[in-house]
Formats: C-alpha cells, structure tokens, sequence
C-alpha cells in the first residue's frame, strides 16, 4: 500500500534554485528506504532457509535488522528535512511574490516574518521548529548552507546503512551457498 506524496518543489524555482535541488535529491530517500525494505524483508527469507542453526546467518539478521532500524530512522528524518526544505521555500516564494509575509491565522507560523526578498526567516523557523519538538531554547541560528550539508549527511547516511544491509545480505547468501556445497 503506497501513499501519494504531494508534489514538493519544482527545480526551477528561481530564488532558491539550490533549495529546490536538494529537495528533490532528498526525495531518493524515499527510493533507499523502499530498497531497505526489500533487503530486510528477503534476510529474513533466506534466514528461515538456512534455518536456526546457523550462527552466521543470525549474525547477519541481526546486522541487516540493526542496519535496517536505521535506515527507517534516516529515512523518516530525511523525509522530514525534505518536507521542511518544502515549507522554507515556499515561504520564501511566498514571501516574494506577495512583497511581504502572508497573513495566516496562527501567529505561530513562521512565514509570518522574513529577513528580506525571497529569504524566509530562520529565526521564526528555528523557533516554531522548537516549539514543536517541545523544546524551550532555541538552537543558535544556521545559514541555509549549513542546513543543506546536514541534510545531504543524513541522506549519506541512509545510503551507509543500506550499504550495511547489503553486506549483510552478502554474508548470508555466502552462507546459503556454503550450507547447499
């Protein structure tokens, strides 16, 4: 069962053309995670095969699981970093276009201020971001660049993890051809 995901940014986006770059690099995360699945879900497979006996191949689904729960988790957090990429832009291109902040009924919303043309406001951002996550101090204010590179680490990270999941999933194929000579 898979879900639609609401278009993100478009590439020509003219203000904040790296933005909507790394957006779109981020939403092949998605497409690592789906290939985490698959690797989990045929160690397992090829697990019950090779049956309990086995310690290689219990090492490597213990591997291919701990790699794979870290892979999920990347994958949520890139998701998340791609669909607040999202919300950047459009408030900087909404911003833009309008010559000023929208209104919008909730003045915790971040789009409400912005440092200049086509700039969102990451203050306001960092601020309602905390707000969300429960915390009460704010972290010191990033660059967009700085933001960038920590979403493209954890889009590297999600490729290590499927890379160890990959190996693992070697390591057990190894063993099945060794159990079958």
């Amino acid at each position: 069962c898979m879900r639609s995901q609401p278009p993100l940014a478009s590439p020509c986006d003219k203000r904040q053309p790296g933005v909507a770059v790394l957006i779109a690099f981020l939403q092949s995360g998605r497409t690592l995670d789906q290939a985490s699945s698959v690797l989990l879900l045929a160690t397992c497979v090829l697990s019950v095969a090779l049956g309990p006996g086995h310690r290689f191949a219990l090492a490597c689904l213990v591997v291919q699981c701990l790699a794979g729960l870290l892979e999920k988790y990347f994958a949520w957090r890139v998701a998340l970093d791609a669909r607040l990429f999202q919300v950047l832009l459009q408030s900087a291109t909404a911003h833009d276009t309008n010559g000023a902040a929208a209104e919008h009924p909730s003045a915790d919303n971040f789009a409400a201020g912005h440092a200049g043309a086509g700039e969102p406001d990451y203050a306001v951002f960092d601020a309602a971001l905390a707000a969300m996550l429960g915390r009460t101090a704010v972290a010191p204010p990033r660059s967009m660049a700085s933001r960038m590179q920590g979403a493209r680490k954890l889009l590297l990270r999600q490729a290590v993890c499927l890379a160890g999941q990959v190996l693992a999933l070697a390591g057990l194929l190894v063993a099945l051809v060794l159990a079958w000579t």
